[in-house]
């Protein structure tokens, strides 16, 4: 399979691209399908609710246990390859020193943090168990990020789908029995997860023959380049549940459980921009460490163009599908979500940018530039909360709105900023025609939502689907960065093959 999609996609950025936009789809999937089962088939409520508690608490570990390191040793191997098996060695060492810190906090204070996160002191061995599934999980993070860095994403997306299918195959077979479920048969399907999680991550590093040799120059780039970048993904999880807790605090439960269901829309759309920065970090590293200036403004100008024309379709185009989305994903009990999950869809554009561009963001410069762009979306998003509460659910919304915005827009300038590329091959005729295509579908929607709802949703489905061909074919017509490289490396007349 690999070999005819090298034949028929020669790039390998783009085949990359395709490898890792397959493996996020799989895993998101998977990943569902697995919560299905253990919310509806495996456990009960109250042990499913203990386990989202231990993801939780995994998440949140691993973003500092990590120390950046997701980030800096995909960056530094693909900046100086030569060095690459040395980063690998050198992050190992770090992440064991993490791992063991994790498991000795999780010893000490079992019972302390039973009390806390459970309310009960009887989860002890579940914290354990979470300890154990946390020093593979980091583990597997650092492996990943070395074969991401090796831009070889065959092997880094194969890791990530086997990571997902470990627990999913395990409870079919733990669970194959019928009868009650208690904590400890949870803390034992934690713990075997973690170790065959360990083991195969072993196995994926086997391949990489990491080697350790004490580079002090290294050290320093791993944890200076890292640990400044620590503070992002818990600052844009604050972002993200400000809404929520301001919602809750000075409205209602209820309006944090509407608030809740709007938040999911970015969860939704992310995966969508993903797989493209996960492979952008290591190329622009790449051409940044070997200073291939002109590829690197090509490319950079290209992405640039891509996330502008991506922030505007999503934020014109999705809004009028947020009552139709909450339908699908939620029922129909939910539709009263449906405006909070408009304003969302307008700030998911600005999102979507973000996620695009942060790839770039990390590849070009050592600056924590992701770091103070998620700290600012923060603070506008803390400070129009309380100005826009007023206004209720929808206000708040809004402020969350407006913070996306700042990401989006300060990740625009920020990336211009660092490589000095602009997009300068941009077209009037296109920002024309993608604000009439927005008012037309705006005028479409007003005349579907009186349809009942599967007309309503075919009717708004198929005038954007007319609409995209149209603006694709304007793309084509005006050779659009973006559209024109995607073309010229797909078409067989023009390979490519760096």
């Amino acid at each position: 399979m690999l070999g005819k999609l090298q034949q028929r996609i020669p790039s390998r950025f783009l085949r990359n691209f395709l490898l890792v936009g397959m493996a996020q789809g799989m895993a998101l999937l998977l990943n569902a399908w697995l919560l299905h089962l253990l919310s509806n088939c495996w456990l009960g409520v109250e042990n499913f609710g203990a386990y989202m508690i231990a993801r939780r608490l995994v998440s949140t570990v691993a973003a500092l246990a990590l120390l950046g390191l997701d980030v800096s040793v995909a960056r530094y191997v693909a900046y100086a390859p030569s060095k690459a098996r040395s980063y690998l060695g050198i992050g190992l060492v770090l992440i064991a020193g993490s791992a063991g810190l994790t498991l000795l906090a999780a010893l000490a204070g079992a019972g302390t943090f039973s009390v806390l996160l459970f309310g009960s002191p009887g989860y002890e061995q579940l914290l354990l168990a979470t300890a154990i599934f946390t020093a593979g999980y980091l583990l597997y993070v650092v492996v990943y990020g070395y074969w991401q860095g090796r831009q070889q994403m065959e092997v880094a997306s194969s890791s990530q789908v086997i990571y997902v299918l470990i627990p999913l195959i395990l409870g079919f077979l733990f669970f194959k029995s019928e009868g009650s479920r208690d904590v400890a048969d949870l803390a034992r399907f934690l713990y075997l997860s973690g170790a065959l999680v360990t083991i195969v991550s072993l196995l994926f590093l086997l391949a990489a023959t990491p080697r350790l040799v004490w580079d002090w120059q290294a050290l320093g780039e791993l944890v200076h380049y890292g640990v400044p970048r620590m503070p992002s993904g818990f600052l844009l999880m604050v972002t993200f549940s400000l809404p929520v807790f301001l919602g809750s605090a000075l409205i209602s439960l209820d309006a944090a459980a509407f608030l809740g269901i709007g938040l999911s829309i970015f969860h939704l759309l992310e995966p969508a921009a993903t797989p493209l920065t996960l492979v952008l970090l290591p190329k622009v590293s790449e051409l940044t460490g070997s200073n291939q200036r002109e590829i690197l403004d090509r490319l950079s100008e290209t992405t640039i163009s891509f996330a502008l024309h991506l922030a505007t379709c999503v934020s014109l185009l999705s809004p009028g599908l947020a009552r139709e989305i909450v339908v699908l994903w939620f029922g129909r009990d939910y539709v009263s979500a449906a405006p909070i999950a408009m304003v969302n869809l307008v700030g998911a554009g600005f999102y979507m940018a973000y996620v695009v561009l942060r790839g770039l963001l990390d590849a070009v410069s050592v600056k924590p530039v992701v770091t103070y762009l998620t700290f600012a979306s923060a603070l506008v998003t803390l400070l129009t909360g309380f100005g826009l509460a007023a206004w209720g659910m929808i206000g708040l919304a809004w402020s969350l709105a407006l913070g996306m915005m700042v990401l989006g827009v300060g990740a625009l300038y920020g990336v211009m900023r660092l490589t000095g590329v602009k997009p300068r091959h941009e077209r009037w005729e296109v920002w024309v025609s993608l604000a009439l295509m927005g008012a037309l579908v705006s005028l479409a929607d007003w005349g579907c939502g009186q349809l009942f709802f599967w007309a309503s949703l075919a009717g708004k489905m198929g005038i954007r689907l007319i609409g995209m061909v149209a603006i694709g074919s304007l793309f084509w017509r005006l050779k659009v960065p973006w559209f024109e490289e995607l073309r010229s490396r797909i078409l067989p007349r023009r390979v490519v093959t760096e």
